[in-house]
């Protein structure tokens, strides 16, 4: 069972989106948030090997607005699941494995 923290969630820029965009918890009001995540401006890669780049508040947004997907997904995920058991076609020993990354039993 999956140990995360209820959704839905959505996206929000407390600090501004130059600061970086905030994953909380939907419908609540601003003092009653939980944090979820947070995608902020940094860079990403490893400097060690000569790869870095800048991770622009546009990819922030995106990253954000996936991460907060995620409950969602999950569930679409197992609904789908559910509806394609009798598919032959579906390789459902990798939905299964996706089902249980997502729920942290992998």
């Amino acid at each position: 069972m999956s140990k995360h923290t209820p959704g839905p969630w959505e996206v929000e820029d407390p600090m501004g989106a130059e600061i970086g965009f905030s994953i909380v918890q939907a419908g609540l009001k601003t003092y009653e948030w939980e944090f979820i995540a947070m995608a902020c401006q940094s860079t990403a890669g490893d400097e060690r090997m000569g790869r870095q780049r800048f991770i622009s508040p546009k990819e922030q947004e995106a990253n954000a607005r996936l991460i907060a997907a995620a409950p969602e997904l999950l569930e679409c995920l197992k609904d789908a699941r559910r509806l394609l058991s009798d598919q032959v076609a579906i390789d459902l020993v990798y939905l299964d494995e996706v089902i249980a990354k997502a729920e942290g039993r992998s």
